[in-house]
């Protein structure tokens, strides 16, 4: 019986990743309005002077994404322009410091900000009072509002950047150090007013700042991992086709629809048959996803030539392929990104009755996220196992990805549990074989194949090496 070998504690993804790291995502149409029930990352404060002034905050999601905004306020003013929502306040000429609530609200979801603003008499702002860090440490960062001057106070193990990095008055960015300790330490950053009046005590801010130790792993966030991109494919063409299953079915972003080509497979020039898909512009592609039909196997691709074209008229071929009569989706991976505006599928033979068929449920073309962490120059492996015995601390604090610099920290400091890191799992056995055992009817071919089950809810990541 075969064995799935997989990561098996590692904790990211709201689902298993099944042999291809892309995530499926539906795409809106230019000029239609969506509403989405996705909680929206918004800042829970925003602050500002006294003064008349207005701040841009980005929503995190298409400009064709409408939200309705409320405020609370006659004071405050909140509208979305495309993809940020502009927050405005009026002049405050009272002594204290006065607080308004936006509420913004996107199909089912709701989220609240807190807007406040100085008055005329001294105060400090901070839109963070309290920090909790990992053992690894990482960046620190919040904003300061206020109407005096300051100085601010440090732990030890808390510094300012190592690199040059423009810090504006109200902009501060810090870096908590590494804490190498079994036990948890807590500490404060102190803001405080240096030109007080005479007799008067100064103004102070305290944001409490509490780091895990080294006693247990926790995996770092990973909200941040850039996803590849989905190139949207504009028209395509084929030289064969079963009415209304035209190849537009096979980009029209549902599975449950496909292209297939003419049912009249006898005569002897069936073969080829060409499919063409157009991007809106030549992009680079780094890989292509085939989604063969899952009910029924007619069609689906055996052995066929890829091609591209920059301008759609001349093509240059990639390579030969044969696949597996399988209805689980096939990924072309190419040695570089291929820059291209067309491709071309020259299907010389699909399965299915007779001579065969083509078919293709969905046909996708991806771009790698630019922003990607290269594991590899900290990973001593694909599947992250170890670090690099060149690596520094250094380099380990200097990694952007959360998630990836937790991980290197534990590993390199020997405190990571390795015991269910890399396992082998057999997967269930075949369902008309227990069937058979237990006399009772089968179950799906798709329960659990690969003999790891995860509770509802819970996050899983599987590193393919």
């Amino acid at each position: 019986m075969n064995k799935v070998r997989i990561l098996a504690c590692l904790f990211i993804s709201s689902f298993l990743l099944t042999g291809y790291s892309c995530q499926k995502a539906s795409n809106a149409q230019n000029g239609t309005e969506v509403v989405v029930n996705k909680q929206i990352k918004l800042p829970e404060k925003v602050d500002f002077e006294s003064k008349v002034q207005s701040k841009n905050i980005s929503l995190g999601t298409p400009a064709n994404v409408k939200y309705t905004i409320t405020s609370n306020k006659d004071w405050c003013h909140a509208v979305q322009q495309g993809n940020t929502l502009k927050i405005s306040v009026d002049i405050n000429d009272d002594t204290d410091v006065r607080q308004a609530t936006l509420t913004v609200k996107g199909g089912e979801t709701e989220t609240k900000i807190n807007v406040r603003q100085l008055g005329t008499d001294p105060a400090i702002l901070v839109d963070r009072d309290i920090f909790s860090m990992q053992a690894v440490g990482g960046n620190l960062d919040f904003e300061i509002t206020t109407n005096i001057q300051f100085e601010v106070k440090l732990p030890d193990w808390i510094t300012p950047p190592s690199e040059a990095r423009a810090m504006r008055k109200e902009q501060r960015h810090y870096v908590v150090q590494a804490n190498k300790n079994e036990a948890k330490r807590s500490g404060q950053i102190e803001i405080i007013q240096t030109n007080p009046q005479q007799g008067v005590a100064p103004l102070r801010k305290l944001i409490a700042i509490n780091q895990d130790g080294l006693s247990e792993y926790a995996s770092g966030s990973t909200a941040n991992i850039p996803q590849d991109e989905k190139l949207k494919v504009v028209s395509g063409t084929a030289s064969s086709y079963q009415s209304p299953d035209g190849i537009e079915k096979s980009f029209d972003g549902d599975y449950s629809t496909l292209y297939h080509s003419a049912w009249a497979n006898g005569g002897q020039n069936y073969y080829p048959i060409t499919l063409t898909y157009n991007l809106a512009e030549a992009t680079n592609v780094d890989y292509v996803v085939y989604y063969p039909r899952t009910s029924g196997y007619n069609g689906r691709f055996h052995k066929f030539e890829l091609q591209y074209s920059l301008d759609g008229n001349t093509y240059t071929k990639i390579d030969d392929y044969e696949i597996q009569d399988k209805a689980a989706p096939t990924r072309l991976s190419f040695d570089k990104p291929i820059r291209a505006k067309s491709f071309r599928f020259i299907v010389l033979k699909g399965y299915g009755d007779g001579a065969g068929f083509a078919s293709c449920a969905e046909m996708e073309f991806f771009k790698k996220s630019d922003k990607s962490f290269d594991y590899k120059s900290i990973f001593a492996n694909d599947l992250c196992t170890e670090v690099r015995p060149n690596v520094t601390e250094a380099q380990i604090s200097a990694i952007s990805d959360p998630f990836f610099r937790n991980l290197a920290f534990y590993i390199k400091e020997g405190k990571y549990q390795k015991e269910f890191r890399v396992a082998s799992y057999k997967p269930y056995q075949d369902p008309a074989i227990i069937a058979q055992k237990n006399k009772t009817f089968a179950c799906s071919m798709l329960d659990n194949p690969t003999g790891i089950y995860v509770k509802e809810g819970e996050d899983l990541i599987a590193f393919v090496g």
